[in-house]
């Protein structure tokens, strides 16, 4: 499980609107820069005690749960290149390269082994923005004697039965693990992610 560094939630106001979600020409290549903007597009939080569920909180409460940084995205390009369906990284003077796959404005990444694949981003009809989607989660087990807890972040979308996994804190013991809210049984337990998208515009 990938641990998170401390960040820190900094607001942004950015251009671009919500990807089309229509068919797109795929052809060419387009690069794309990061330019410190970014969204935050969804925010998950269960609490556990009496009456576990969800609860609607802020971004800055987020903030205080949370440390997400335009200054720490680990990207400063993408390139897209539809003729070959393929999509460079670059931090740096560092790249990586994945094969992709495309259905409507979605991107994925493709295991060429295994042949799974893994949503990532989407990108506007006009190509003048791609979207790099990054999950910012959290998972607590806290009762009188103990605190167990693990955090970190991935790229893509966190869904809520990703979220609800025994495993998320098996390392710790079976018991600490949550697969539903109901099973939150502790006031100060908790499940959370938050889904940000980091916006790269066309160079």
């Amino acid at each position: 499980m990938k641990y998170l560094l401390p960040l820190l939630l900094l607001p942004v106001f950015f251009s671009c609107e919500k990807p089309d979600v229509f068919p797109i020409e795929y052809k060419g290549t387009h690069s794309f820069v990061f330019r410190k903007k970014y969204a935050i597009s969804d925010i998950y939080f269960y609490k556990g005690g009496v009456t576990s569920g969800r609860e609607v909180i802020t971004e800055k409460q987020v903030q205080d749960k949370f440390n997400i940084s335009v200054n720490n995205f680990n990207l400063d390009e993408v390139r897209i290149d539809f003729n070959n369906m393929t999509l460079y990284e670059t931090k740096g003077t560092a790249s990586a390269v994945y094969s992709i796959s495309i259905s409507n404005d979605s991107l994925y990444y493709v295991d060429n082994g295994n042949h799974e694949k893994e949503f990532v981003g989407v990108i506007t009809r006009d190509k003048s923005c791609y979207s790099y989607f990054k999950t910012y989660y959290l998972f607590r087990f806290q009762d009188d004697k103990r605190k167990i807890e693990s955090s970190g972040s991935i790229r893509g979308v966190l869904s809520y039965n990703d979220a609800f996994k025994k495993e998320n804190l098996f390392f710790s013991g079976k018991e600490y693990g949550f697969t539903s809210p109901a099973e939150m049984k502790n006031k100060n337990d908790v499940v959370c992610w938050v889904i940000v998208r980091f916006i790269l515009e066309k160079r």
